[in-house]
């Protein structure tokens, strides 16, 4: 079963380009499945699909919310669908079984006036240099954090107006880079190539790179973001790596920009996944006739209107 599981997981890597986030999720999926069958003394090539159900009811699947579960029912179906193309399975025993319909949640993003806010970091050393440009550049561009630390120094310049990432499924589009993003690189690059003198670091080819010298990682930038904003006391939110992307598709679509284009730019293969940010801008419109319109929240007098 371990096999399997290595075998489908690589095929998912070299076949459909999944991210490592996506393979680790489906291994711990298929991690629960597995111990559920040998705690239950079954057979994964053989499970029926009242095992399957049954393994659902499961306390460690039971208690998951509806969009985790999802996430797990599409591992096992395209895990199943593996053993049975390779001929390691009769069936899929989850084939009947549906999702689960998950209420889909508004993206947590930034006003414009929080993300001017956010990007006003004063720059006196390298770790506010890179974490300025790191800011700009994931506001200016839309990136998932992800495509940002894989970039490197040949893929970026002061002069740099438009860059190629790399996104899901190895599919590559190109992105704007704005002024003020180029001017925070350039700032970046000076303190760059100080600390690395002082410091001793060895040339890197990463874009962005931590403290030590060695390319930033996913994790590593989150982390930056999230300290950043739990230290700006005029924030007074959380956010994260992917708030910054909410609030570039938000702020392009409230200020009228074409939701296909801005489809184009995020990445996005389905229109209907960048239809949410429309939703975020109704909200907003409400939100501001609420707090504007002096009849909005007032109600009227009994017998009169």
């Amino acid at each position: 079963m371990n096999g399997s599981i290595e075998d489908y997981l690589e095929s998912l890597r070299l076949l459909h380009g999944a991210s490592d986030g996506t393979v680790a999720g489906y291994r711990r999926d298929l991690e629960k499945l597995y111990a559920y069958c040998d705690r239950n003394r079954l057979s994964p090539e053989t499970l029926s699909a009242a095992d399957a159900r049954g393994f659902l009811m499961a306390p460690e699947v039971r208690t998951l919310s509806p969009g985790t579960v999802n996430r797990l029912l599409s591992a096992v179906k395209g895990f199943y669908r593996f053993l049975t193309e390779s001929g390691r399975a009769v069936g899929n025993p989850f084939a009947s079984v549906r999702n689960f319909k998950a209420p889909r949640k508004l993206p947590r993003f930034f006003f414009e006036e929080e993300m001017n806010t956010i990007l006003d970091i004063e720059v006196t050393d390298f770790a506010s240099a890179r974490d300025r440009f790191l800011f700009e550049f994931l506001y200016s561009t839309g990136c998932r954090i992800s495509e940002a630390v894989s970039l490197n120094q040949s893929d970026f310049t002061a002069q740099t107006e438009t860059i190629t990432v790399t996104g899901k499924g190895q599919k590559e589009r190109l992105v704007c880079v704005g002024e003020l993003c180029r001017q925070a690189y350039s700032s970046y690059m000076a303190y760059r190539a100080i600390s690395a003198r002082v410091r001793g670091w060895e040339e890197n080819e990463a874009l962005f790179i931590n403290q030590r010298g060695g390319r930033l990682t996913v994790r590593g930038a989150d982390l930056i973001i999230r300290n950043r904003l739990f230290e700006n006391t005029k924030i007074g939110k959380s956010g994260s790596a992917h708030s910054f992307r909410h609030s570039f598709a938000t702020h392009l679509l409230n200020r009228g920009a074409d939701i296909r284009l801005v489809q184009e730019m995020l990445g996005h293969s389905s229109l209907s996944t960048t239809q949410i940010y429309t939703h975020v801008g109704i909200d907003r419109l409400k939100d501001v006739y609420s707090g504007a319109h002096p009849h909005a929240g007032r109600v009227g007098k009994k017998g009169g209107q």
